[in-house]
């Protein structure tokens, strides 16, 4: 049996070819995918904040109102109707639970978180957290249980230059919050250079 091979070769001589054709690629049409959104960059809620002796976040007390203003975290410069409407610094709206204390010129000199929803430490304390977990976590670094005026008491973590301080707003007296490791912290604050008075009082 024999087999023929059918195909094409060139140089051969002989016979009519006929028009030579050539194939036209076809289009190839590409869509750009749409663009990625980009992530947002920097704390976006309080959650992103963490609550540390002196600062908060990345914005330490002792900044000035420009350099806080920066970071896109505050707002300045803002009026209302009332005399306390007025702030040189706030926080964006983004950030519950926080407030931020300035001098005359716009420095921050304190930070407080007064809710459960504010910034939390490393370790996660903060507004909710007990005098016990706060023990557990800092140990001989935790100030004993003291007077914070009021008829409230107050436990500090103490930093170099800077503070932070831990209020149970309802407890009555020293003993009650060392015999009971279960009192929650109803406010905290981060200062420099002085120990929270763990208060805030009128505007």
């Amino acid at each position: 049996m024999s087999f023929a091979l059918v195909g094409s070769a060139t140089g051969c001589t002989g016979g009519s070819a006929g028009p030579a054709t050539s194939a036209t690629p076809s289009a190839v049409v590409t869509t750009p995918s749409a663009e990625p959104e980009p992530e947002p960059s920097g704390p976006q809620s309080s959650a992103d904040l963490e609550l540390a002796p002196g600062r908060i976040g990345p914005v330490s007390v002792g900044a000035n109102k420009d350099d806080a203003v920066a970071t896109g975290l505050f707002d300045a410069d803002l009026v209302g109707d009332e005399p306390c409407d007025a702030r040189l610094l706030e926080w964006k709206s983004q950030f519950t639970g926080v407030d931020v204390l300035t001098d005359d010129t716009g420095t921050i000199v304190s930070f407080g978180v007064g809710s459960a929803d504010g910034p939390r430490t490393a370790t996660g304390l903060g507004v909710g957290s007990t005098f016990g977990e706060l023990i557990e976590s800092y140990g001989g670094d935790l100030s004993a249980p003291e007077s914070a005026g009021y008829g409230q008491v107050g436990v500090y973590v103490q930093d170099g230059n800077d503070w932070l301080g831990f209020l149970f707003g309802d407890a009555t007296s020293v003993t009650q919050v060392n015999n009971d490791p279960g009192f929650k912290v109803t406010f905290a604050e981060a200062t420099k250079m002085a120990q929270p008075a763990l208060i805030r009082d009128g505007c």
